[in-house]
């Protein structure tokens, strides 16, 4: 008989722990939401599995059109900081070398970006940078 609920009773802890963590992290989302601090779509993923996602605010004011967990947003260049940081992180776990060519790990790239030969040659620490070695695009300093 005990062997019997004991699925039961761990089934049962599991699905009450991820609803409290559900409503807690709801409540942590809807402070910011409430005093208007925060506008935009917040989501948590764990081994694959969406564990919460939420949306406030507007996604066009203008035209009264809420966000929802769909909303796309322009993101930009903030993309950049977050390639830097997972960079920099294999960097230190000594996956590569921030002088390594970009052509040594990307496959099919113009022979102009992977010679070891061209000193403007795209790498790691150019990449970081946010200076490449693509002809044309050079940012002034």
């Amino acid at each position: 008989m005990i062997r019997d609920v004991v699925p039961w009773l761990l089934a049962a802890a599991t699905i009450t722990h991820a609803a409290n963590l559900k409503n807690e992290l709801q409540r942590h989302f809807d402070q910011p939401c409430q005093s208007q601090k925060f506008m935009g779509v917040a989501s948590l993923t764990v081994n694959g599995k969406t564990v919460f996602s939420a949306a406030c605010g507007w996604a066009d004011a203008r035209w009264n059109i809420k966000n929802n967990v769909d909303t796309r947003f322009r993101i930009a260049s903030i993309t950049k900081e977050f390639t830097a940081a997972a960079v920099l992180l294999l960097y230190e776990e000594k996956k590569f070398s921030l002088t390594d060519q970009i052509g040594k790990y990307v496959p099919n790239l113009p022979e102009s970006w992977r010679s070891s030969h061209n000193p403007s040659a795209s790498n790691a620490h150019f990449r970081r940078a946010n200076i490449h070695g693509i002809a044309g695009t050079e940012r002034a300093r």
